[in-house]
């Protein structure tokens, strides 16, 4: 499928929702997740994508830990740290972790996208150059404006592109 020479991320979307019709992949409506086979589109599947990586959602000790953790903590502040404040269990775990891979310190994030941009947005400065693929993640493009720094974008791929930027 072709990319317009300036096409953003919301278009591709659309052009590729379109192409594929009633045969759209996504936002599938996914039952009996706790099973070994979910159910999709009325069929027990084998799940091959997902984000739980390690798979431990269907774990008993990790379901029976969410609920005491739910029972103590509720269900969360519902808000950013920044402004809503830190949990304490949050707290824990950054010390847990950062102990495990032997670092001064974490920090946990709530989703893939949040922990791009903010690391984006923590390296990046005012004065510096980010280089990037037109097609970069979202997150990597909301981290560049939030950093301040000068960005460029390159043709997708194109490395002839990004070091005709640079020079």
């Amino acid at each position: 499928m072709p990319i317009d020479k300036d096409e953003d991320e919301i278009k591709s979307y659309n052009d590729i929702a379109s192409h594929f019709g009633k045969d759209w992949p996504y936002m599938t409506q996914i039952r009996d997740t706790k099973a070994a086979k979910p159910i999709v589109n009325g069929k027990p599947v084998t799940c091959i994508s997902s984000y739980a990586y390690l798979d431990l959602g269907r774990d008993e000790r990790v379901q029976e830990a969410a609920i005491a953790a739910a029972r103590q903590y509720s269900t969360g502040n519902h808000g950013p740290r920044m402004l809503c404040g830190n949990l304490e269990i949050l707290e824990e775990l950054e010390v847990v972790i950062g102990k495990f891979f032997k670092r001064d310190a974490a920090l946990v994030f709530s989703s893939g996208y949040l922990a791009c941009m903010s690391a984006l947005a923590g390296i990046g400065r005012k004065n510096d150059l980010l280089l990037m693929d037109k097609l970069s993640h979202a997150s990597l493009k909301a981290g560049s404006k939030l950093c301040g720094a000068q960005t460029h974008y390159f043709k997708h791929n194109d490395f002839a592109d990004a070091e005709r930027i640079i020079l």
